[in-house]
């Protein structure tokens, strides 16, 4: 029997079989009848700190995340990537070493919330916070905040905002202590 089209069943009896093809939203695999898709890790380490030199990574491993979660936080699978951070300017929130979530359709700073973002063409992650929003619902002013209190809030507004690139909002972390 060909244990990639009909699965395997583990030591403990779990089920791991390949996605049900006829089912849409299917994922990468199912694990005792629950769809679970693979989220790529990049290569690529994002300062919560001082920031780090943005550069081109190759993904190097996946994660696999139910479906039913990915459902429930909203998330399209598709358009996420978890990258690793380094740094402690997000503690107690993100540790450093810590992989983050990081959800790119969310590439605009309109609500408070954890982005990774490139500056100047550092890479941070960090919490922005917007403000003095314009007619059109745009915000004029973004603080830059980090967790860690003994880091400065940086405040960027007007032109400085063109500095901004957002990636994407984080919208989990994953960390081994």
């Amino acid at each position: 029997m060909d244990t990639e089209s009909a699965g395997f069943t583990g030591r403990r009896g779990e089920q791991v079989a390949p996605p049900d093809y006829q089912q849409s939203g299917r994922g990468d695999l199912r694990f005792n009848d629950q769809e679970f898709t693979m989220i790529y890790r990049f290569e690529i380490g994002v300062s919560t700190g001082k920031g780090l030199i943005a550069i081109e990574g190759e993904d190097n491993d996946n994660i696999a995340f139910s479906n039913s979660w990915l459902g429930q936080q909203q998330l399209n699978s598709d358009l996420c990537g978890l990258v690793r951070v380094e740094g402690d300017s997000m503690v107690p929130t993100i540790p450093d070493g810590s992989l983050a979530l990081v959800h790119a359709p969310e590439m605009y700073a309109l609500h408070e919330g954890i982005y990774a973002f490139s500056r100047n063409g550092e890479a941070f992650i960090k919490r922005l916070i917007p403000s003095d929003f314009d007619e059109e619902g745009r915000p004029r002013t973004i603080a830059i905040v980090a967790d860690n209190r003994s880091y400065p809030v940086q405040v960027v507004s007007n032109e400085e905002l063109l500095t901004i690139r957002i990636a994407g909002r984080i919208r989990a972390v994953i960390s081994i202590f």
